[in-house]
């Protein structure tokens, strides 16, 4: 007959509550008496040998893979390229999607502590919304558990691998101000105080700036914003510009996504790209470059993002005291059909 949870209880001496706290790695129970309880687990066999071990090791080889909304594309290569570096390793990944809500990336955070994961690759909600609580990562910091966030600068004083959005934005505002244009609109801006997107337009201004086509904030007609509420809302009134005297001569599409439900309307309404508008995105989709005309876009290695992020995790893993790690991942320009000098 197999052993049970209350025949371990029983032989060591105490509560079925204080056996289950110590399989689960739960505190509050004392070192001497944990390592009594996991000695006598392996004894026994109520657990595998190996698995015995791990509790008194911390050894699990599971990381843990926590994305902010797994609807993008961009993590398929992370998990592709974290889970070949794994293997190797002898680790296995666990995945976690939190959907976009600060109460889910708690839960999976915690998920992924109760199944001992050795060390989690997080892709915070606060790179989404600059107003999400970060305490959750300030507890895992604390406790010492291994982790790497992936995003904005807002959570650099964690171990980080973080992408240069303003450098991104000065970049794509400086390759449409060489081609001479001088009226440009940031569409696809989310409503909520997204820091990734606002760095990327800080880096915008700062190229206007430099040129003496802004001052301190943003002007018509010199730089429109238009703002996404989910339901497209930037449509509308970036075609109704298009309709003025004095109207955008570039976007800049704050990703992808915007490009795609915006070029169909801006046809429609017989505008040409690039003749009529320049067109410039931010992100790398396979059908960027396929597309007609192909999409100008600032891209990011994600596979090599993904790689460094690795590396700094079992770096963290190797070392729990080492000081903040935070290695910044650059935008590179992909100039193709859709920019090109204002008619």
């Amino acid at each position: 007959m197999a052993v049970t949870i209350k025949d371990i209880a029983r032989m060591a001496n105490v509560s079925v509550a204080t056996v289950s706290r110590v399989l689960n790695n739960k505190p509050g129970i004392s070192e001497k008496r944990r390592k009594a309880i996991i000695d006598l687990v392996e004894q026994v066999g109520y657990l595998p040998n190996q698995s015995a071990q791990n509790l008194v090791r911390q050894r699990t080889h599971m990381l843990g893979f926590i994305a902010s909304d797994l609807r993008s594309r961009a993590y398929v290569d992370f998990v592709q390229t974290i889970e070949a570096g794994c293997r190797p390793r002898g680790y296995r990944v666990l995945i976690a999607d939190s959907e976009g809500r600060v109460d889910s990336e708690k839960d999976n955070v915690n998920d992924m502590i109760r199944y001992r994961a050795e060390g989690l690759l997080i892709f915070p909600i606060a790179d989404l919304d600059n107003n999400a609580t970060l305490e959750h990562l300030m507890m895992l910091r604390l406790r010492k558990i291994p982790f790497v966030v992936l995003g904005g600068s807002r959570v650099a004083s964690f171990d980080s691998v973080v992408l240069a959005e303003a450098e991104g934005g000065y970049m794509i505002a400086r390759h449409l101000l060489d081609l001479g244009h001088q009226r440009l609109a940031l569409v696809g801006m989310p409503q909520q105080a997204n820091p990734g997107a606002m760095e990327r337009c800080e880096g915008v201004m700062r190229a206007m700036q430099e040129r003496g086509l802004l001052g301190d904030t943003p002007e018509e007609p010199a730089m429109r914003i238009a703002y996404d509420d989910g339901a497209g809302c930037f449509i509308p009134q970036t075609t109704s510009w298009l309709t003025q005297p004095d109207a955008p001569t570039a976007i800049i599409a704050l990703n992808a996504n915007v490009v795609l439900r915006l070029v169909r309307p801006i046809l429609i309404m017989g505008k040409r790209i690039p003749d009529d508008v320049s067109l410039v995105c931010f992100g790398q989709e396979g059908w960027c470059s396929n597309f007609y005309p192909s999409i100008s876009c600032a891209r990011v290695d994600n596979q090599m993002r993904a790689q460094r992020a690795f590396d700094l995790l079992f770096k963290r893993m190797e070392d729990p005291d080492s000081p903040v790690m935070v290695d910044t991942v650059h935008y590179t320009l992909v100039e193709r059909e859709s920019t090109a000098p204002p008619q």
